[in-house]
């Protein structure tokens, strides 16, 4: 049941010298902006990664167009 609760990003790539981290959506939502925000707060908090303060994080949203 906590997993359910737990938050992760569709992708993330760590090409140097950024981390690339991407939400995909079929439909785009507000909420889809807010969750890339919150997702690259908590990144440097996730102690598997390593990630120093000074290295940069670049969000993407990746949508369909009709």
């Amino acid at each position: 049941m906590v997993g359910a609760w737990r938050r992760w990003a569709d992708a993330l790539v760590y090409p140097p010298p950024e981390w690339i981290l991407i939400e995909a959506a079929i439909r785009p939502e507000p909420g889809d902006i807010s969750k890339l925000e919150l997702y690259k707060m908590l990144l440097p908090h996730t102690p598997d990664l390593g990630i120093k303060p000074d290295q940069k994080i670049r969000m993407i949203l990746l949508y369909a167009i009709e």
